[in-house]
């Protein structure tokens, strides 16, 4: 009788919590067999285990290294989107530099802007400032938080709001 394998896929693709679970059976069974008392059972399916054991840990394994991959890859994706905002944030027009000095001058996080301004989208598409909420005060006006980074810059540099392009 042949193994069905799609059955055997799908539990390849299973959660790590699952390969922990069989792989860490199948070394006790393999490698402690004396100690618990399973020798004979042991001894008539040790290679199946010995596969199991194999593929549990090139699961383990496999995840290690798609997680490690996503996680670095999200760090430089991270990296490059602030690289390029921290190059926007110094290349800001007189109107947006205006914009950002309400934030700075009244030393406030939120500010209620008007969602329809360009320049007001222009610093969200940024990521210099976020709209906080959907709630809407006076029409088209809501409330825009400025990010931690963008915030802990131009507290740092000033200068930056001060020079007129």
């Amino acid at each position: 009788m042949f193994p069905d394998f799609d059955k055997l896929l799908s539990f390849v693709k299973e959660s790590t919590k699952t390969f922990f679970i069989v792989g860490g059976t199948c070394f006790v069974l393999i490698f402690f067999s004396e100690f618990i008392g399973t020798q004979k059972i042991t001894e008539t399916v040790d290679p199946f285990l010995r596969v199991i054991l194999i593929i549990c840990s090139l699961g383990l394994l496999s995840n290690f290294f798609q997680s490690t991959y996503s996680f670095i890859r999200s760090q430089i994706n991270k990296q490059k989107r602030k690289s390029n905002s921290l190059k926007r944030i110094k290349n800001l027009t007189d109107y947006e530099k205006e914009i950002l000095i309400l934030y700075i001058s009244n030393g406030v996080r939120s500010y209620s802007l008007d969602s329809n301004d360009g320049n007001v989208r222009e610093l969200e598409r940024a990521g210099i400032i976020f709209q906080s909420t959907n709630y809407m005060d006076g029409g088209s006006h809501c409330k825009y938080n400025v990010t931690d980074w963008a915030w802990d810059f131009m507290q740092l540099h000033p200068e930056v709001l001060d020079e007129r392009t």
